[in-house]
């Protein structure tokens, strides 16, 4: 009896054991699935931490971009001013020349023709380069905008990977 009593004991501490070599194997499982949960999460940190400084970098780059271009921008209207303000004082020069000439009669007459169109041909000049200025400060402008709204994009599409990655 002893002897059976024995045997049970034994089946009773094999059981055990059996029992805690189990949840030994599921415990190191589940520090597995944890370590390789940590990897990831390290993982999409980084790569969150890499878009930022992507996103920095670019947004460094869009500024100085601005810069320039409100530089240039300042520069083409300053230009601009002091063109129109050269066709001003050429078209007072010529209208001060021809009054003097009216009395020479068509020497007169054609130095006026001269002096209109000079001074159209000058205004259209100034008028288109404006306008293309105008044209290209505006498409810059534009595709600034663009960079700015594809940044945006990312940035949104970023968080929402980290919210899905979370949960």
């Amino acid at each position: 009896e002893s002897e059976k009593a024995l045997k049970m004991a034994l089946s009773e501490q094999e059981n055990s054991l059996t029992t805690k070599t189990n949840a030994l194997h599921e415990t190191e499982s589940v520090v597995a699935d944890m370590n390789l949960t940590v990897r990831r999460l390290k993982i999409g940190i980084n790569n969150r931490i890499n878009n930022v400084q992507m996103l920095w970098q670019m947004n460094r780059k869009l500024s100085t971009s601005n810069e320039k271009l409100k530089t240039k921008y300042q520069l083409q209207r300053y230009a601009n001013r002091e063109l129109l303000q050269q066709v001003s004082e050429l078209g007072a020069a010529f209208r001060h020349s021809s009054q003097q000439l009216k009395q020479s009669g068509r020497a007169c007459t054609e130095l006026k023709q001269f002096i209109g169109n000079v001074e159209a041909e000058l205004k259209e000049k100034v008028s288109k380069e404006a306008s293309m200025n105008a044209t290209m400060a505006k498409k810059e402008l534009d595709d600034v905008q663009y960079d700015i709204l594809l940044l945006l994009l990312l940035l949104l599409t970023n968080f929402l990977a980290l919210i899905l990655y979370q949960y």
